[in-house]
Parts: C-alpha cells; sequence; structure tokens
C-alpha cells in the first residue's frame, strides 16, 4: 500500500544519498523532471533542479523554496520541500525531496491581484470625480458666473463693483488651482524609501 501511495501521488518525490545524488524519484517526479527514473538516478539534484538556488539544499534539515520550471505557456510553479532521512543510528544518510504543484494557486493570486487593482483603480476614480465635482466644478461654475457679472457691470460703467467682482473671480480661480494640485499631488504613488530594493519594486 505504501509503495502504491508513493507512485500515485500527485507530487513528486525525490530520494538524495548522503552526497546529494538522486537514489530514487517516483512517477510524479519523472513527469515534473521530464526524466527518466532510470536515468536520473546517479545524478546530482542541482543538474535535474537547475532553478533550485545554489547552497539551498546543501546540509538543510527542513526547508521550503519556491522554484519556477519550464518557460512560456509550460511554466509551471512548485513548492520544495526537503527533509533530512537519517539511518537506524540517527547518522545523515541523505533527504527527501517533495515538490507540490502550486501553479493553479499561483495562477488564482495573480488574477485576484489583477482584479484588486482593477477595483482599486474603479474606486479612485470614483472618488476623484466626486472630488472634481463638489469641488473644482462648482468653483468653475461659480467663476463661470463671476465673469458674466463683471462684464455685464463694465458695460454699465460701474468700475468698482467690476474691480471687486474681478478680485473674487482671481481668488476663485487661485483656489481651483489649489485644488488641483491637491488631486495630482493624490494621485501619485509614495514608496517608503526606507524599504529594501525588492519589496519597493513589488510595491
Amino acid at each position: 500500500a505504501r509503495q502504491a501511495v508513493i507512485q500515485q501521488l500527485y507530487s513528486g518525490i525525490l530520494v538524495l544519498d548522503s552526497r546529494g545524488r538522486v537514489a530514487s524519484l517516483n512517477p510524479a517526479a519523472e513527469r515534473i523532471l521530464g526524466v527518466t527514473a532510470s536515468r536520473a538516478r546517479g545524478q546530482p539534484v542541482r543538474e535535474l533542479l537547475p532553478a533550485c538556488p545554489d547552497g539551498q539544499l546543501a546540509g538543510a534539515e527542513e526547508t521550503e523554496i519556491e522554484l519556477s520550471l519550464g518557460a512560456g505557456p509550460e511554466l509551471r510553479h512548485y513548492t520544495l520541500e526537503t527533509s533530512a532521512l537519517r539511518d537506524w543510528r540517527g547518522l545523515a544518510a541523505g533527504q527527501l525531496l517533495l515538490l507540490h504543484d502550486v501553479t493553479a494557486q499561483k495562477r488564482a493570486q495573480t488574477r485576484l491581484l489583477e482584479q484588486q487593482r482593477a477595483l482599486a483603480m474603479l474606486q479612485e476614480r470614483e472618488r476623484l470625480a466626486r472630488e472634481l465635482h463638489d469641488s473644482l466644478g462648482q468653483t468653475l461654475a461659480a467663476a463661470h458666473l463671476m465673469a458674466s457679472s463683471a462684464r455685464l457691470l463694465l458695460t454699465r460703467g460701474e468700475t468698482d463693483e467690476t474691480d471687486e467682482c474681478l478680485e473674487n473671480l482671481a481668488d476663485m480661480t487661485m483656489s481651483a488651482e489649489s485644488d488641483v494640485r491637491e488631486y495630482l499631488l493624490a494621485a501619485k504613488t509614495v514608496f517608503s524609501s526606507g524599504l529594501p530594493f525588492f519589496p519597493a519594486l513589488r510595491q
């Protein structure tokens, strides 16, 4: 029963000897790595898993690594779990490697992230439209009325009233300019300068 489970398991299983060479692997590992068991036996694991960072497997008691195999449409994502194997005396005898295909989860995460970004963009557009309507739109409408009033007063020769009207109009346009600057500053993405390179790049 144990052998049947190992043979039918969807996750890839590799057993390494104490020198880091492949001692055995199950059919899932053959399929994932694109190599037959007879060809893989005796090979250093780094030749079968070049995507695995150097030194990650050497001497590791237990660890989990994310790696990708293939390219283009054939690209698959895996988590590689390693566990130390010991003999009956407790001495290191090799390593057990488990390859779990997490491509579906990765793609689902990517789709979810894209949906969240699209939703955030829509919400930001709605917020900006509301603010433009409530603030800038009203200011420009009032400025239009003020300019029309100034023109009417000017045709009547009421220069003092016209001057006051134009002064109010100037204040309104300055207020509108200030609002636009605030919107532009709010639209810019702000990054923390204290973040390391890769976290800042992801952000």
